[in-house]
């Protein structure tokens, strides 16, 4: 059985491009929903599940195991738009933030390394986090603070 990996994709640029972006995805998304199966952008893409759109120029959907960086990066080729996506699967310490750059065709990527995850520890007795001497509620405030100190 798959671990999913949450991608939650932002789309910028002209906005035809962005508009024309986001009506593939819904077609993607319908496809999806029809077959009631995962969806590939391209022919070596990863595929995509569960697509929900958040508004218009952002949205969200699930892979096995990682990130459909590729498949992202060939949308956002096509269509001529700047893309950002966060992910995570936490099961496998997969949490990073991608960003692709179609005015200069550049991808960028900063992720967590596997030694990061091991700065914090969860405690059973009192369901929280502890990091740098602090209680969190959640992983994820503690995730993004590590992820912020590799830009």
């Amino acid at each position: 059985m798959a671990n999913w990996c949450s991608n939650f994709v932002g789309v910028s640029g002209d906005k035809e491009n962005v508009a024309n972006f986001m009506a593939e995805i819904i077609s993607l998304k319908k496809e999806s929903e029809e077959k009631q199966e995962g969806v590939r952008p391209c022919e070596d893409g990863i595929y995509m599940f569960d697509i929900y759109i958040i508004d218009e120029s952002w949205f969200s959907f699930e892979t096995k195991w990682s990130p459909a960086l590729d498949s992202l990066k060939f949308l956002g080729q096509k269509h001529s738009v700047n893309l950002s996506c966060e992910y995570s699967e936490l099961g496998c310490l997969i949490y990073g933030k991608w960003e692709y750059d179609f005015e200069s065709d550049s991808e960028s990527e900063t992720y967590l390394e596997s030694e990061d995850f091991d700065l914090f520890s969860y405690n059973d007795e009192t369901g929280t986090y502890t990091f740098e001497g602090e209680e969190y509620e959640t992983e994820e405030d503690i995730l993004e603070t590590l992820l912020g100190r590799k830009f």
